[in-house]
């Protein structure tokens, strides 16, 4: 598992995820954060996991600590145990200091969200995924739609980001417990855990999720490509939504 090029989250200042590579191959921890991703990717319950302290700083030296801040909100005793005792068998002679972010004070998770840098998310790929697709759906929309491919273009897109939303959504809810066996139950699911609302609205765009795979005639293409605006805000207003739940940059 490689590195997360997504930022992390800070107050104030937003460092660019180039920096944050950039800062992440000077801390002399690469090897060390790689082998702990591939642990933590075993622990639903670890959202993110930043490097802090005095190598996110650059202000370490080769025998510093290595020091991690994990974000674990749904958190056990027995989870704690576990990733601490995973962490004491990673291939270091390093001392590694962790800090679970939800039960440090306030100032020391301040200065983690501050100065850290985010080297492992569950879900960066799939969101960032995701969110491309979506911003590319709405940059599709306002083009001209009568110049030819534009709908066929439209189409696509819109199927293609309802497949990454699905993607996302199930590793989302394996993360909570859930199996899901398709779309349509992946959207039942997040439906009754709140996370998305407008039940018709979500069965009228699995409806037109639908057609578009299978539409070869214009008279149903035309009323698809007429909808395709309004299922775009309602998944535009369901990023929203699994923004701020799940904290996703």
């Amino acid at each position: 598992m490689s590195l997360t090029d997504s930022s992390g989250v800070s107050s104030g200042y937003v460092r660019h995820p180039k920096d944050t590579q950039t800062l992440l191959a000077n801390s002399g921890a690469e090897r060390i954060l790689t082998d702990l991703s591939f642990r933590f990717a075993n622990l639903p319950s670890v959202r993110r996991a930043l490097l802090v302290g005095p190598r996110a700083r650059g202000e370490h030296d080769d025998r510093s600590d290595v020091s991690v801040a994990l974000s674990m909100p749904d958190t056990t005793d027995s989870d704690w145990s576990r990733i601490q005792s995973m962490v004491s068998e990673s291939p270091t002679l390093l001392r590694i200091n962790l800090i679970h972010l939800e039960s440090c004070t306030l100032e020391q998770r301040l200065q983690a969200e501050s100065e850290g840098l985010l080297f492992y998310h569950p879900w960066g790929q799939p969101w960032e995924q995701f969110r491309n697709s979506l911003d590319r759906l709405g940059e599709i929309l306002i083009e001209d739609m009568n110049v030819p491919g534009s709908r066929d273009g439209l189409l696509f897109r819109f199927a293609r980001t309802v497949d990454l939303f699905h993607k996302l959504l199930r590793i989302l809810l394996a993360a909570r417990g859930f199996q899901e066996r398709g779309l349509k139950d992946s959207l039942t699911l997040a439906y009754q855990q709140r996370w998305i609302a407008d039940e018709d609205q979500w069965l009228s765009l699995l409806q037109a999720k639908f057609w578009v795979e299978r539409a070869y005639d214009e008279s149903r293409i035309a009323p698809l490509v007429d909808k395709i605006p309004r299922h775009y805000a309602l998944l535009r207003g369901a990023a929203g939504m699994l923004r701020d739940l799940f904290g996703l940059d």
